[in-house]
């Protein structure tokens, strides 16, 4: 119990302590880029200390690895060339999740609530294939009364992070050579590991989400996350569903909803997750909740 609480205490400082970042009005794109991505790698490292010491040594050399692909949201659990155990995510699931955040922070639920939905619907009707991923457009928030994002883009990583570090923690990912060791070449992401890692998703990523989805939500909860940058997120991606049917071959589709999909249906397991359930008793803090 102590070791979880100790987790617990840590994960919540990492989620606190991170830098913040600002939103794209207020810094240039290069720079968020980097603060996104260094937020990201923080949070990995925060939820890796709410493993066991046994899942630990089986996640040996965990690290993150960010696709520069501004254009496709994804994130998946991997194997680099190397061997070792790698989370990718890219430049745009990153940039969708702070956009996400943002909507997600109005005061008035309803608000908000309506805006992460006209977002979502937004990227499906004027994204575009292989160009850089859209903000919400001007005066889209307009004089909405709005909190810090910044907490629940960290909730939304965690979530997110928390349920590819799942598919290495449960052994659906079984890297040949895991090691402790940064190699040098781990800093780039190329397109031969991308291909691979693509390559393993379609083999190891079930229909069913609900396992995953609901160990990743159980263990963010147990740290003291309120799950709503969680839901943002989902939420986006459900109104990009929602909207695919009518857009027909013109439909905005994003690599995570082919390894991800039934965003509607992940926002029903993470909301059950804030109540304790036999699934999650192999989480550490689970029974807590």
């Amino acid at each position: 119990m102590l070791l979880r609480a100790l987790a617990a205490v840590a994960f919540v400082t990492a989620l606190v302590l991170t830098p913040r970042v600002s939103s794209a009005e207020e810094t240039a794109p290069e720079l968020e880029t980097h603060a996104l991505r260094s937020e990201a790698r923080a949070i990995l490292a925060a939820l890796v200390t709410t493993l066991t010491p046994a899942e630990r040594a089986r996640t040996i050399g965990i690290y993150l690895a960010v696709d520069a692909d501004p254009a496709d949201p994804t994130a998946l659990a991997a194997c680099d060339d190397d061997g070792d155990y790698v989370l990718v995510v890219s430049d745009a699931m990153l940039r969708l999740m702070d956009h996400a955040a943002r909507a997600a922070a109005i005061d008035d639920p309803s608000i908000s609530a309506r805006k992460v939905a006209e977002y979502g619907a937004f990227l499906a009707r004027s994204q575009r294939p292989t160009e850089r991923l859209l903000p919400p457009p001007p005066g889209f928030f307009g004089n909405d009364a709005q909190r810090d994002p910044a907490e629940l883009r960290r909730d939304a990583l965690a979530f997110v992070l928390g349920r590819e570090l799942e598919h290495v923690r449960a052994g659906d990912v079984t890297c040949p050579h895991p090691t402790a060791t940064k190699e040098r070449g781990d800093d780039v992401w190329t397109a031969a590991e991308r291909r691979a890692a693509f390559a393993l998703a379609a083999r190891i990523y079930r229909a069913d989400a609900r396992p995953r989805d609901l160990a990743a939500a159980a263990r963010l909860f147990a740290a003291g996350g309120s799950g709503k940058g969680a839901l943002a997120t989902l939420g986006v991606f459900a109104a990009i569903e929602q909207a695919a049917p009518a857009r027909g071959a013109a439909a905005f589709s994003p690599s995570y909803l082919r390894h991800h999909p039934s965003s509607s249906e992940r926002m029903s397991t993470v909301r059950r997750a804030a109540t304790p359930a036999p699934a999650a008793a192999d989480v550490p803090g689970a029974a807590d909740l």
